[in-house]
């Protein structure tokens, strides 16, 4: 048996071949799957919106009943990562933590360096 290098792809099935000229789908079509589950979000969205207003059913109700499973899913809410761009003088301070006690103490950066 032997391979060869090719840089075009034989089609399995000759069928679903596009006609001359057409490249397929146009950039920026959303395919049927994103457009179905945009719409189930939508739904999911709403039916939350409207338990809200039940004092009964709402989240607050909930997550004072079930106060660990609450704030497992806010944990999971909370970002892990924050990109910021910090403008401005900033003093430097250096952080002593002491091996016996775990304090930890502030002294002020000397500034004369």
């Amino acid at each position: 048996m032997q391979l060869s290098h090719s840089n075009t792809m034989a089609n399995p099935n000759p069928k679903h071949k596009f006609a001359k000229g057409n490249k397929g789908k146009p950039v920026g079509t959303v395919n049927e799957t994103t457009k179905l589950m945009r719409s189930v979000k939508e739904v999911v969205l709403n039916a939350f919106n409207e338990l809200q207003q039940d004092p009964k059913a709402n989240i607050l109700t909930w997550g004072k009943e079930n106060p660990k499973d609450f704030y497992t899913i806010a944990a999971k809410l909370i970002p892990t990562e924050l990109n910021a761009k910090v403008e401005g003088d900033i003093k430097m301070r250096d952080l002593i933590i002491t091996p016996a006690s775990k304090e930890i103490k502030e002294e002020k950066a000397d500034d004369s360096k």
